[in-house]
């Protein structure tokens, strides 16, 4: 019988485990698949997903023991998701009054009005309750208008229990104890008594009439869940075709931006540190709500403060009774008290605008009436500048004492470039000073002086210089000017008297080409003045026989000092003649050697 030497390969077949970890032959694990999350989130609280958990996990969670999951949740709850999402959007909603004590204690008010509307909320989801207050029309407002009376959150049944208030605390005729007050349900919307009804079989009580102050509007129908009122759709739709408006639209349409402005004033001067205050007071038509802003005078120490004393918003006439309304239009006139909260405001003017409005209303506004004030006299303050005391030049002195902390080199205002030079001699009681002469430079660049003394030989004097160069004052404290220097002035050089005798031939000439600020440089109005005084001399001859008896070289010129004691004869004695004298010598003779003809002067006087 033939061999059969085909062989079928044994296949073993050996588990993972027992193959060795050897280098290069480890045999990868394969891994399970991705976990599912057996937990869901629903509003940030943990609930376990019914389709995805299995029986482990739902007995572990149901388990009492102390190391069972510990969901966050009530015993009372099935913590299914599909129950909670269920719950998550149902809000019961219950109405209920509470007695308000404050409004009870005013003499006025009856014992209705002091119970006040609230809503009671309670939440499925979480078994939480809020409670908010409803407004109403006649009651009075010194309590407040509508707010949140508690805010949601999970109600004790005792001050010293740990169990909260549940769906079964809430019937129509019920009595909640809330932290101190106590709260009275008469009613149930619709919805909460169907949904009551559906889910748990549970019909509440009928709704308990209460003897209650009349809603905003009269009918409970027309309110809605905050007491405002329904919209009604025809007059909304009329309005959106422009057929119909609210009282509110047609105040903006027909006003616009336009308001009354008057001017009032709160007299506080009879007070410590009182003061006299001017306001203006703005009254909008559009919507008849009042502004108040101060009026600050310039350095009146009220600048800090603010300048706005009432904000736009309707202004009561009475802040502690408002059933009187709000101040209107119609109460303000010339001399009327308006009424500020705490302060009152006496209306004194009002503008054109506004009287233009009054008077199309028929109503004729007075005349402004004066703003009369008791305050003392206020007090003037002057500024008083100190005097030089030598550092620096006066300006930069000057400069740091008015202006900003900060100082700036003052502005200087540049002349010409030139150096006017005199000779004069100076005034002195003592013996030794008199007839000491000095040469005084006059910089027209910078409207400055210099005073320099030429030394005199065997006199004593050393000479050198009196003044340096500076602004130079007067006896009254006022900068010499350069229309004071010409020949013939006495003027005041730092607390010394000079005479001017003479001047150099450059300063003559630029003296005698600006008339306008020498008079005694024009030739025409010194030559006017010697007719008068030579005038009759001249007609009949004796001026001439003068002249010619003090030419002494018989060649038709005097000189100046001749002339000089001539004039002193009519009565034109003194140095301050000079200058009118160097004048005529500049037109009629020789004016470097100073001498005067006197042929062709006498002539002059005649025509």
């Amino acid at each position: 019988m033939p061999i059969d030497m085909s062989f079928s390969p044994i296949r073993t077949q050996l588990s993972q485990s027992s193959m060795p970890n050897l280098p290069g032959y480890t045999i990868k694990e394969s891994r399970s698949p991705t976990k599912r999350n057996i937990f869901k989130y629903v509003e940030k609280q943990m609930f376990v997903d019914d389709k995805s958990s299995s029986e482990m996990v739902r007995d572990m969670v149901d388990c009492e023991s102390s190391t069972s999951i510990d969901m966050g949740s009530s015993l009372s709850r099935t913590w299914s998701s599909n129950t909670f999402l269920q719950n998550a959007n149902e809000v019961l909603k219950f109405e209920g009054w509470y007695e308000n004590h404050e409004i009870e204690m005013l003499d006025d008010v009856s014992a209705s009005m002091g119970k006040r509307y609230c809503t009671i909320l309670y939440f499925m989801e979480d078994e939480t309750i809020q409670i908010v207050e409803r407004r109403d029309v006649d009651q009075p407002q010194t309590v407040g208008s509508r707010c949140t009376l508690l805010r949601r959150m999970k109600i004790p049944r005792d001050k010293y229990s740990e169990e909260y208030m549940g769906l079964d605390d809430l019937d129509v005729g019920d009595v909640l104890d809330v932290y101190g007050r106590t709260y009275h349900i008469y009613d149930a919307n619709s919805a909460t008594r169907h949904y009551l009804l559906k889910h748990f079989g549970r019909e509440l009580n009928p709704t308990i009439e209460a003897d209650l102050p009349p809603l905003l509007g009269g009918n409970k129908d027309e309110v809605t869940f905050f007491g405002r009122k329904k919209n009604d759709l025809s007059s909304f739709a009329a309005a959106s075709m422009g057929q119909g408006m609210t009282k509110k639209q047609a105040g903006f349409i027909q006003y616009k931006n336009k308001c009354l402005r008057f001017t009032g004033v709160w007299d506080d001067t009879e007070s410590l540190y009182g003061d006299l205050t001017i306001f203006k007071v703005h009254y909008f038509l559009a919507d008849d709500t009042v502004e108040v802003i101060v009026e600050r005078k310039p350095n009146s120490g009220h600048g800090g403060l603010g300048t706005l004393l009432l904000k736009r918003d309707p202004l009561p006439r009475d802040p502690e009774d408002h059933t009187k309304g709000d101040v209107h239009w119609t109460d303000f006139s010339i001399g009327a008290v308006v009424q500020i909260y705490c302060r009152p405001l006496l209306i004194v003017d009002a503008d054109s605008f506004t009287r233009d409005f009054f008077a199309k209303e028929g109503t004729h506004l007075d005349e402004a009436l004066p703003i009369e004030t008791q305050a003392e006299h206020e007090l003037v303050f002057e500024r008083e500048i100190p005097p030089y005391i030598g550092f620096g030049s006066e300006e930069d002195s000057l400069a740091s004492c008015v202006g900003s902390l900060i100082p700036r080199a003052p502005k200087k205002h540049f002349g010409e470039n030139r150096v006017l030079t005199y000779l004069a001699c100076m005034e002195s009681e003592l013996e030794e000073d008199r007839g000491r002469e000095f040469v005084i430079n006059y910089f027209l660049f910078d409207n400055t002086a210099q005073i320099h003394e030429p030394p005199i030989r065997n006199s004593g004097v050393i000479g050198g210089t009196f003044l340096n160069r500076m602004v130079v004052k007067d006896a009254n404290e006022v900068p010499v000017t350069v229309d004071q220097l010409y020949v013939g002035a006495r003027v005041n050089l730092g607390g010394h008297f000079f005479n001017i005798t003479d001047a150099n031939d450059a300063t003559i000439r630029w003296i005698g080409d600006r008339s306008d600020l020498f008079p005694q440089a024009e030739f025409r109005h010194v030559m006017t003045g010697y007719k008068m005084v030579f005038g009759d001399a001249a007609c009949d001859g004796s001026l001439e026989r003068q002249l010619e008896e003090l030419d002494e070289t018989k060649d038709g010129y005097i000189t100046c000092e001749a002339m000089l004691s001539l004039m002193g004869q009519y009565g034109l004695s003194g140095p301050k003649h000079m200058q009118g004298l160097l004048t005529v010598l500049r037109n009629v003779g020789r004016r470097r050697k100073r001498e005067l003809r006197w042929a062709k002067f006498i002539s002059l006087l005649l025509e």
